[in-house]
């Protein structure tokens, strides 16, 4: 539970939002470029490194590849899943 909206005996309507819930899965979005395309697939292993723990390596594995680039950039969408068991990587942080 990331926040209480409510306090303990205030009333709230089936509308109310009461607490804002937050997953221990972490996903992560990452572009490859194309000429890397032959090196990526599904179930590749992958090492995820983030500034807010310097040093330490997060074993992860791709679990989706984009089938097709974006026109713009000629890159591809993969997403990546790191083991976090302990909970220390959090949605919105820089990987």
């Amino acid at each position: 539970m990331s926040a209480r909206l409510v306090s303990e005996g205030t009333l709230a309507s089936p509308s109310t939002t009461l607490v804002t819930l937050v997953n221990r899965d972490v996903q992560i979005l990452v572009t490859i470029e194309q000429a890397l395309m032959g090196q990526i697939r599904e179930g590749s292993p992958a090492v995820l490194t983030v500034s807010s723990y310097p040093g330490e390596q997060f074993p992860a594995v791709v679990t989706v590849v984009a089938p097709a680039a974006d026109r713009r950039t000629r890159t591809f969408q993969a997403t990546v899943v790191p083991e976090n068991p302990e909970g220390k990587l959090k949605d919105g942080m820089y990987a």
